[in-house]
C-alpha cells in the first residue's frame, strides 16, 4: 500500500495504526522508513482489538474529515480528493464514497475476476428506515470518506455494545 502511495502521491497525510505483533510491528516500521522522505506519515501501535483501536487512532486525527484503508485496499488520492470537496459542500452526508473495484482470483478470466461495484446514497428520516436501505443492497462503505467526528461517534457506540467484538461491521452500519 505504502508503496503505492509513493506512485500516487496524496496530498492528504497518512497514520498507519498497527496492532500486529512485535516482529512484524518492527517490519512494518521499517516499510514506514523507506517511504517516510516521500510520504508525510506517521506510525502508532496499539495492542488492542480493532474497534478500540480505531478509536484510539480517530481521537487523535486533527482534520475533519478521514478516511480508513487496510493494507491490502488501494484508494485513489484524487477519488479521495473529490469525495472530501463533495463533503465540505453536503454537510448533511455522514459518508462518501467512490467506485469500488472486487477482485475475486477464485474465478477464471479477467471479466469474472473484475466486478465494479457502483455506490447508492442511503436517504431517509428515520434511522431504522436507513438500515433497511442498508441491508437491502448492502454495499460497504467502510473506505469511504467520513465526518471525523460521526465516524469517532459510530465507533464509541460500537465499543460500548456488549458485543461490539463479535459485530465488526457495526461502526460501518450505525
Amino acid at each position: 500500500l505504502l508503496h503505492f502511495y509513493t506512485k500516487f502521491r496524496p496530498n492528504f497525510p497518512l497514520i498507519i495504526v498497527d496492532s500486529s505483533n512485535p516482529s512484524n510491528a518492527a517490519e512494518n516500521r521499517a516499510v514506514i522508513d523507506c517511504v517516510k522522505d516521500r510520504l508525510e506519515i506517521s506510525y502508532q501501535h496499539y495492542d488492542l482489538p480493532f474497534i478500540e483501536k480505531c478509536i484510539q487512532c480517530l481521537e487523535r486525527v486533527w482534520s475533519p474529515l478521514v478516511v480508513l484503508c487496510a493494507d491490502d485496499d488501494f484508494l485513489f488520492p484524487e477519488g479521495v480528493e473529490q469525495c472530501r470537496e463533495f463533503l465540505l459542500h453536503e454537510a448533511g452526508y455522514a459518508s462518501a464514497m467512490g467506485r469500488t473495484v472486487l477482485l475475486d482470483n477464485t474465478r477464471s478470466g479477467w471479466r469474472g475476476k473484475l466486478r465494479v461495484l457502483k455506490g447508492y446514497s442511503i436517504e431517509h428520516d428515520q434511522p431504522l428506515s436507513r438500515c433497511r436501505q442498508l441491508a437491502a443492497q448492502f454495499y460497504s462503505n467502510f473506505y469511504a470518506v467520513y465526518h471525523t467526528a460521526t465516524l469517532l461517534e459510530n465507533y464509541r457506540i460500537a465499543a460500548a455494545s456488549s458485543d461490539a467484538q463479535s459485530l465488526p461491521h457495526l461502526p460501518e452500519t450505525l
